[in-house]
């Protein structure tokens, strides 16, 4: 045995090209099992194409370059990957589509951003082989390595750590093209993906444009349609989804103002119609004219009105005044030229 193989060497203190030298002095002399354990030892800690390479050699039980390289390819490679990212986002595309295609309730930033969500990664293992390879350079800087297994003229191993180096060497190169490749690929997939994602959001807005539109339109046809105080609380809520759009803050005021009336007119009908089962007709029907300027469709006001002008605070007495008036005849032509005809009919009816 060479003076290497027999000196003790302490496992814990040692350095690792130390023990690199030692597992590998074993190798040459085809003592697998003490070189495993020391390999094993090894990586414990370390990752190093050289102690791989070693591990190969103490399974196979060989030094043939060929048969080594070979198995050595189908255990370590390929190596860890990462996933990386080819292109960065174009804010400045995006934020100006945020701002362009906007439109507020119906495609918010949100969405819009969507139409950009772009998948630029690619998977490299550039990164674990440049490592490796640096592992391997360093180690074998070391000449007392080859030195060592030159003397022992352990050809093979020699052999093996120069073809690993070429290894190495090829594979970094081959991942170093693979990402140019993959990152100039993606980098035109995204200029095209950008062309289309614009081109999509701007169909999504003329419909969301469109339809925000008409649907304001029908909200301004409801206020203009609507006469109960429920349906302007709730048109009040729907005019204020629609922000600055149009005239859309204008008509939240519009319906407050018709909710205050509502309130008001309510008011001044309870006010008449206390008046009117008090006998104060003429200040009952001064309260159901205001309450008509209010609201002139108010059921409730035009009854009120119609009492106290004739001066009765019951239906009963009201509808027999109409019977009695129609029975006689007496007083259809003069009722005739002061009130509306047909309303008169539809009251007595």
């Amino acid at each position: 045995m060479s003076d290497i193989r027999n000196k003790t060497i302490d496992y814990l203190s040692a350095d690792v090209n130390e023990l690199i030298d030692r597992a590998f002095d074993h190798l040459s002399a085809s003592e697998y099992r003490l070189a495993k354990s020391i390999l094993d030892f090894i990586l414990i800690d370390h990752e190093n194409p050289v102690v791989y390479l070693g591990e190969v050699i103490c399974e196979q039980e060989s030094t043939d370059p060929d048969k080594i390289m070979s198995e050595y390819e189908k255990k370590y490679f390929p190596t860890a990957s990462e996933t990386l990212e080819a292109v960065e986002p174009d804010r400045k595309k995006i934020q100006y589509a945020e701002t362009k295609y906007y439109v507020e309730g119906k495609l918010e930033r949100e969405e819009i951003d969507s139409f950009f969500d772009f998948d630029g990664s690619y998977e490299s293992n550039l990164s674990s082989l440049k490592f490796l390879k640096d592992e391997l350079s360093d180690t074998l800087a070391n000449k007392r390595l080859i030195n060592n297994l030159k003397k022992r003229k352990a050809d093979d191993i020699v052999t093996l750590l120069n073809r690993l180096t070429e290894l190495y060497q090829d594979k970094v190169a081959e991942a170093e093209n693979s990402d140019r490749e993959n990152i100039k690929n993606i980098q035109k997939d995204y200029v095209y993906f950008l062309q289309d994602a614009e081109e999509k959001l701007r169909k999504r807005y003329l419909r969301s444009s469109s339809k925000k539109s008409k649907e304001y339109l029908e909200l301004t046809d409801q206020y203009d349609l609507t006469n109960k105080i429920e349906d302007y609380q709730e048109l009040i809520e729907k005019f204020r989804e629609y922000g600055n759009y149009r005239n859309a803050p204008r008509y939240v005021d519009l319906c407050k103002e018709k909710i205050d009336g509502f309130n008001s007119l309510d008011a001044k009908i309870k006010v008449g119609e206390v008046a009117l089962s008090s006998n104060l007709y003429a200040m009952a029907k001064k309260c159901f004219e205001e309450a008509l300027e209010i609201n002139e469709n108010s059921t409730r006001a035009n009854m009120g009105y119609l009492m106290a002008s004739l001066e009765v605070n019951n239906k009963t007495d009201l509808i027999r005044h109409y019977i009695d008036m129609f029975d006689d005849n007496k007083y259809e032509k003069k009722y005739a030229e002061i009130e509306d005809q047909e309303h008169i009919n539809n009251i007595a009816k």
